[in-house]
């Protein structure tokens, strides 16, 4: 049985067999212990009042299960932290506030995080370890790309190293169910595991989510979107929801005809998104979110009709990262982005996203939300454009998001009278 779950089982067996005698025989060796008395100062910046989630997401993994008359030290789980909430200053404070040095393994997935990660972290300790594609160094605090640990995981020495950390964090830990992860940290036996994300379990994949939990923990601790707005922390959200019915020349049924037809070649959809850039363009730089790189071509070439200052990225994208300063800078008016973007990229500017892509994965919504949230003194509220899509399975994604951002406590501003678009029909012109 996988570690992560011996909180669940524990629990179990108290529930079922209250009187049959448990015994423990701990072989996990020495674990990173706790100071007495907490560090608040990461780096330049103190934990203050404003940000005292941080040392409450930092103390959780000082963390004990209790059974019968037992505490049994465990610390590791998954802190559900949503954008803003600091999480890599999370990370940074839980190793400051260590008894002794340890050495730590950091995990990430996307260069474009892996970048910022590694300018932090070297702000607050200086030297640090790197793993990815060029580079193989090894320091007590190392970062690391995933995808570089698992495609040389056959290699003696790294699985030598793997197995020199006793602590191991992994950022955006909602990816950690692919096997990419589970094959890799298999060799990794840190017995303190931080596993943050701000979509922990927002996943559809319940495998993957158990793999989760046996890789990490139980969830510790949660940190709502609602919660950082309230505290000053990040900025408020609104959003704005339009009808969009799509003109069809043919019946569509298959569902990918009708996402095809209804969101990523719909006339009346672009229309709409380039209404939306003339009322919000003197506000701030804008971020359209895409899921195909097709489709964020096909935006862009009709924006470009009227002369907007509009550029697209994506994963292959080899000017990604000129791009993200020109954008994060302002000198960008709109910037079309895949999911390269939506996770971890701090761009404090924006004061307009469109979800153009539409769908209903709650993950996906969720973090493109984050990228507005970051705090700017030029912004006291960001705009969220998304669209109310009448058709075949468009219509039910709608409604889920709407459903998702409402359960997520923001306001929704509704352009259309709900009672009339659910009387409504795609309209077909022959």
């Amino acid at each position: 049985m996988a570690t992560g779950f011996l909180p669940a089982f524990l629990k179990y067996l108290d529930e079922e067999y209250p009187t049959l005698e448990v015994q423990f025989n701990d072989l996990r060796g020495e674990l990173p212990k706790f100071r007495s008395e907490f560090i608040g100062k990461i780096g330049s910046r103190e934990i203050n009042e404003q940000y005292i989630h941080q040392r409450h997401c930092i103390t959780a993994y000082d963390n004990h299960i209790s059974f019968r008359d037992q505490q049994i030290y465990f610390p590791r789980g998954v802190v559900d932290a949503a954008t803003n909430a600091g999480k890599t200053a999370v990370i940074a404070g839980v190793y400051l506030n260590l008894l002794k040095e340890e050495r730590m393994l950091i995990i990430i997935h996307r260069k474009t995080v892996y970048r910022e990660l590694i300018k932090y972290f070297e702000s607050v300790f200086q030297e640090v370890g790197q793993i990815n594609d060029k580079e193989y160094s090894v320091k007590p605090v190392t970062i690391a790309m995933i995808q570089t640990l698992y495609k040389h995981i056959d290699n003696v020495n790294i699985i030598k190293d793997l197995g020199t950390f006793t602590v191991l964090a992994v950022d955006e830990s909602h990816r950690a169910g692919a096997d990419t992860y589970s094959k890799t940290l298999i060799h990794c036996n840190a017995g303190m595991r931080l596993f943050l994300s701000g979509t922990a379990f927002d996943s559809d994949d319940l495998v993957g989510k158990m793999v989760i939990v046996g890789l990490s923990g139980s969830r510790l601790l949660k940190i709502s979107k609602k919660y950082l707005m309230d505290k000053g922390v990040s900025t408020p959200v609104k959003v704005h929801m339009h009808l969009c019915n799509t003109i069809l020349h043919t019946i569509v049924f298959d569902y990918d005809d009708c996402i095809n037809t209804l969101i990523y070649e719909s006339v009346e959809r672009i229309a709409l998104i380039n209404k939306i850039i003339t009322d919000r363009i003197d506000k701030g730089p804008i971020l359209i979110a895409v899921e195909k790189t097709e489709h964020g071509k096909f935006i862009q070439q009709y924006l470009l009709k009227f002369n907007r200052r509009v550029e697209l990225t994506h994963s292959k994208d080899k000017e990604i990262v000129p791009k993200i300063e020109a954008f994060r800078e302002g000198s960008i008016d709109v910037l079309i982005s895949t999911g390269v973007l939506k996770e971890g990229v701090n761009l404090p500017l924006i004061q307009t996203i469109i979800m153009a892509a539409g769908g209903k994965s709650k993950i996906y919504i969720k973090q493109w939300c984050g990228r507005g949230e970051r705090r700017h003194e030029s912004k006291t509220e960001v705009e969220l454009h998304d669209f109310y899509d009448i058709g075949k399975y468009v219509q039910n994604h709608s409604i889920e998001r709407v459903k998702l951002y409402k359960a997520e406590e923001l306001e929704v501003v509704e352009h259309y009278d709900i009672k009339d678009v659910k009387k409504m029909k795609t309209v077909v012109i022959k």
